[in-house]
C-alpha cells in the first residue's frame, strides 16, 4: 500500500476507524508510512468494539504520530474491541500512549500478537510499551494475553517491554 497522511484523527494504513461489533478487518497488510496526529495505527487508527485479526494481519511500514494513541497495528482499541493474531514489523513513533501493537487498550483485548525486533517503539513522553502503551480497565475487561515483544522500547515515564502502564487490566502469558 501507499503512504497515508492525515491532519485529523483517526488515521490508519488500512482503515481509519473500525466501528461496532460487526466491523471486521481480517488478514490485511500495510506496508506504507502512516502519519497522523493522534489515534494513528499501521492497520487501524481506532477500533471501537470491532475486530482486527488474522495471521496475515500486519504492519510493515513506519507509523508516526505527533500526539497520543499511536500503535503499530491499532492506535486505540476500546469498547470491547479485539486485536487478535496481528503483528507489527514497522517502527512506531509518537508522544504518549505508544505501543508496538496497540497504543491504548481501553476495555478491550489484545491477544496472540507480536512486535518483532524491527518494530522499534519510541515515545517522547509516557506510557510506552513493546506491545501496548496503556492497558486500562474501567469496569469491563482490559486484557493483554499471549503477546510478545522483541524490539527496543524507549520513552520517559512508564516504559515496558510488553506494557508501559497496566491500570486495573490483565497482562498474562506475555
Amino acid at each position: 500500500t501507499g503512504d497515508v497522511t492525515g491532519t485529523g484523527e483517526p488515521v490508519g494504513g488500512v482503515c481509519g476507524r473500525n466501528n461496532n461489533s460487526n466491523a471486521k478487518i481480517e488478514n490485511c497488510t500495510n506496508a506504507g508510512t502512516v502519519s497522523g496526529e493522534s489515534y494513528s495505527g499501521g492497520v487501524c487508527g481506532r477500533n471501537n468494539g470491532g475486530t482486527v485479526k488474522g495471521s496475515s494481519n500486519q504492519n510493515t511500514g513506519t507509523v508516526n504520530g505527533t500526539g497520543s494513541n499511536i500503535g503499530g497495528v491499532c492506535g486505540y482499541n476500546y469498547n470491547t474491541g479485539t486485536v487478535d493474531s496481528s503483528n507489527n514489523n514497522g517502527k512506531v513513533n509518537g508522544s504518549s500512549y505508544v505501543g508496538g501493537v496497540c497504543g491504548y487498550n481501553y476495555n478491550g483485548t489484545v491477544q496472540n500478537c507480536h512486535n518483532t525486533d524491527t518494530g522499534t517503539v519510541n515515545g517522547t513522553s509516557e506510557n510506552i510499551g513493546g506491545v501496548c502503551g496503556y492497558n486500562y480497565n474501567n469496569g469491563a475487561s482490559a486484557k493483554i494475553d499471549t503477546c510478545t515483544n522483541d524490539a527496543t522500547v524507549s520513552g520517559q515515564n512508564y516504559i515496558g517491554g510488553v506494557c508501559g502502564y497496566n491500570d486495573r487490566g490483565m497482562v498474562q502469558s506475555s
